[in-house]
């Protein structure tokens, strides 16, 4: 395995990517900002409570925690919970931490025109009786390349259909519900109402 640590070979910064890297990181992070917005429609519309309200008061958590909370709002209004929906968590769990690491990446290239990013998530394993250290400490240089940035856009396309999928079911699912409750209502306060 080959050793990309970042003091035992030369790199140098690089501050404007090939286009088709550029490109890529820009598909990520539309596609990020899309599955957000859906996300926090989602959450607003099940709490429910209009964007300004939800912003301040339901905040800026990561999107499967986003999730988690449209999860317990369903349960909440005793609605059905989308079977989808732990799938999606899950998916999202996986996909922000790629997304992070590609668009907040300090980006590197070496002199044979290969590319990387500056890799400072997790822990290094030194051995067992090793102190922990994190990669912040010593940071290595992830290998990247556009197929990289392509499966992941891939992946996130995937998920922004679920997600708009799982919105429209959940809006049905809630809208019906509320209809029902003031169709009963209705009925309530005007019980000859279908007589006439």
């Amino acid at each position: 395995m080959k050793d990309y640590s970042l003091r035992k070979t030369e790199y140098k910064r690089v501050f404007a990517l090939p286009d088709e890297f550029a490109c890529e990181i820009g598909h990520i992070a539309s596609r990020w900002s899309t599955i957000e917005e859906t996300v926090k429609r989602t959450v607003y519309m099940v709490a429910p409570v209009p964007s300004p309200v939800g912003r301040i008061a339901i905040g800026t958590a990561r999107q499967s925690e986003q999730l988690k909370k449209v999860q317990d709002l369903l349960y909440y209004h005793h609605l059905a919970i989308p079977p989808d929906l732990a799938k999606l968590q899950a998916q999202l769990s996986d996909l922000q931490p790629l997304r992070d690491k590609y668009v907040h990446a300090v980006w590197l290239g070496d002199d044979k025109g290969n590319i990387f990013i500056v890799d400072l998530s997790g822990k290094l394993d030194l051995g067992k009786n090793a102190p922990p250290l994190t990669k912040r400490m010593f940071p290595e240089a992830l290998p990247v390349t556009v197929n990289d940035l392509k499966q992941l856009v891939v992946s996130l396309d995937a998920a922004g259909v679920g997600l708009a999928t799982l919105h429209d079911q959940i809006r049905d699912l809630h809208v019906r519900t509320l209809m029902r409750k003031v169709r009963a209502e209705i009925d309530a306060d005007f019980p000859n109402l279908d007589q006439t």
